[in-house]
């Protein structure tokens, strides 16, 4: 015999909260990890929400990031050109205007029903998992081991990389 409870709403358990939406990155900074998790919890009510939300996440991201972007008046495309001069990946450029793009939408325009392109906001969830794959999980694991390098030889980079 069960003693938990199931709330059902309309045929959708609302409680226990499950989803299908991957977890957040365990590198992902508790700061956008929080707004992911609201992104997933409300994704089954309202994919716009989501999509908004995860805009939000990757807004509060950018700034958390070793480029020294400063958070300017909710910019995020301002912010998104700075990492671009900083020299991100191409392929991250285009995923962060994807969801700028989707995320805006969401909240001002109601030209893109995102109720009819749930696949849409699914990858913007995808996305941001691997935008801190890319920007801080690789970069860590290689300082990790960029540090077991001897000082001498860091040294002979530094000198090199000065000229």
């Amino acid at each position: 015999m069960c003693d938990k409870y199931t709330i059902w709403e309309n045929e959708i358990i609302i409680f226990p909260f499950e989803s299908s939406i991957a977890e957040p990155s365990p590198d992902m900074p508790k700061e956008m990890k929080n707004i992911y998790e609201e992104a997933r919890q409300v994704y089954k009510f309202s994919p716009r929400a989501s999509a908004a939300l995860l805009r939000l996440a990757i807004e509060t991201l950018i700034p958390l990031l070793d480029y020294g972007i400063k958070k300017e008046n909710n910019n995020l495309n301002k912010m998104i050109g700075e990492l671009v001069s900083k020299g991100i990946p191409h392929h991250i450029q285009k995923g962060l205007d994807i969801i700028r793009y989707y995320g805006n939408d969401s909240i001002h325009t109601a030209e893109i029903n995102l109720e009819e392109r749930k696949d849409t906001v699914l990858f913007l969830f995808k996305f941001s998992n691997m935008i801190v794959d890319e920007l801080i999980t690789k970069d860590k694991e290689i300082k990790s081991l960029y540090e077991l390098i001897p000082d001498g030889v860091i040294k002979g980079i530094e000198k090199r990389d000065k000229t």
